[in-house]
């Protein structure tokens, strides 16, 4: 899909869009989520690889090698993106430039988390298996990214109430290890809205036990985001 031929999208419809982002996935995006995929294998793969010194000096050769050709792009300009956003001029090209990229779920950028996100009810759920890059303890997937899975699904459950706020804070508490490699869901919700400020909970499952929780202050600046 052409930037020239791609629907129009609102400020309002921007706010549900991660959800119906796949309807917009068009030929520039498939080959950006190729890329970061396979840079997202590559990092699995990385850890105590069991190569020789003259596969190592191989790879790295290559992997300087293609640093270079990309290294000579440029950048998409983040804010006007936002600003054709803000003034309900984008497209969904330009929507797909600022989802698919965002931090560890965005499916445009080798850091994304291997995580499904889908509204069920009121409750925003998802799924993921978590490979040995996000390793902490043995078996286990590190504090870190408990902690980066929970605020990023309770970051989107802010969407069920149309307010777009930032953390204000967020308290986790770990209950059990969270395993690598294994299959985990996660549920968030909003629990009570005060004027600017949405009160949400939210927690990650394994096998049906509760492995970590979450609850949190999101809170809508005074000056709209939009």
């Amino acid at each position: 899909m052409s930037e020239e031929n791609a629907p129009k999208v609102t400020q309002l419809e921007y706010q549900d869009f991660w959800l119906n982002k796949e309807s917009a996935v068009g030929p520039e995006h498939i080959q950006r989520r190729r890329i970061a995929s396979s840079m997202n294998k590559i990092m699995g793969k990385l850890i105590r690889m069991d190569a020789s010194v003259k596969e190592l000096e191989s790879y790295a050769n290559q992997m300087e090698d293609l640093e270079r050709q990309i290294i000579k792009h440029g950048r998409l300009d983040r804010m006007a993106i936002m600003n054709t956003i803000a003034n309900d001029e984008a497209t969904t090209v330009d929507a797909l430039n600022i989802v698919d990229f965002s931090l560890f779920i965005g499916a445009s950028t080798p850091f994304t988390l291997p995580m499904d996100v889908w509204l069920e009810g009121e409750k925003v759920c998802a799924s993921a298996n978590l490979g040995i890059q996000y390793e902490g303890p043995p078996g286990r997937v590190h504090g870190g990214i408990v902690c980066a899975l929970l605020d990023t699904l309770l970051t989107r459950a802010q969407s069920i109430t149309k307010q777009m706020g930032f953390t204000g804070t967020l308290t986790i508490k770990f209950l059990a290890p969270t395993p690598i490699e294994a299959d985990i869901r996660m549920e968030a919700e909003v629990a009570r809205v005060e004027g600017r400020k949405l009160f949400i909970t939210g927690k990650i499952l394994y096998d049906g036990a509760v492995t970590a929780e979450a609850e949190g202050v999101w809170i809508q600046p005074k000056v709209p985001i939009f």
